[in-house]
């Protein structure tokens, strides 16, 4: 397992890396498994903090797992202990949900009205280039994304299985509960 230092701002992610041939398991990489966590933004229109990130081959709990112990260290991590990392999306690489994906957490709970606001082109874990469709969870029935262009603006009830005008160009991301 590899731990990432807390620097850059990422979005709370755990990236499935799906072998992209069809040769068998015995001959294709290992699949990672990447975790971010992130909390919720200090004030309404902020960044969501990233608390840990981390990868790990043996699964996506492990990945979580060590980016919520990476938080901890930090004294990052919002009512410690308290709470568990709550599944807000999952983004995905082509329409119809298909391709690559993560899911993305927050140690702050589910969505609620502010919701959390994520930043997927920025970071080493950039999807804002590739994210086709997107799964809300725990709350998180509504999304609005901006285009990488800072001009154009949708919003989506989730899912959403094709983000039209902002796919494959996705800057910035408010998700939350409406």
């Amino acid at each position: 397992m590899r731990v990432l230092s807390a620097g850059a701002v990422a979005i709370a992610a755990l990236v499935s890396v799906v072998p992209a041939s069809s040769a068998s398991p015995a001959q294709s990489a290992p699949q990672e498994h990447c975790a971010v966590l992130v909390g919720k933004a200090a004030e309404p229109g902020g960044k969501s903090p990233v608390q840990g990130k981390a990868c790990s081959t043996r699964s996506a709990a492990d990945a979580l797992a060590s980016a919520e112990s990476q938080a901890a260290r930090a004294g990052s991590r919002q009512a410690l202990g308290a709470a568990a990392s709550t599944l807000l999306v999952e983004y995905y690489e082509h329409s119809g949900f298909g391709g690559h994906h993560y899911a993305v957490y927050g140690s702050a709970g589910p969505c609620d009205y502010s919701g959390y606001s994520l930043y997927p082109d920025t970071g080493w874990l950039s999807w804002g280039d590739t994210m086709s469709a997107v799964k809300g969870h725990n709350d998180c029935n509504w999304g609005k994304f901006v285009h990488q262009n800072g001009v154009t603006v949708r919003s989506y009830w989730l899912p959403v299985s094709n983000l039209g005008a902002v796919n494959d160009n996705v800057g910035y991301i408010n998700v939350a509960h409406r």
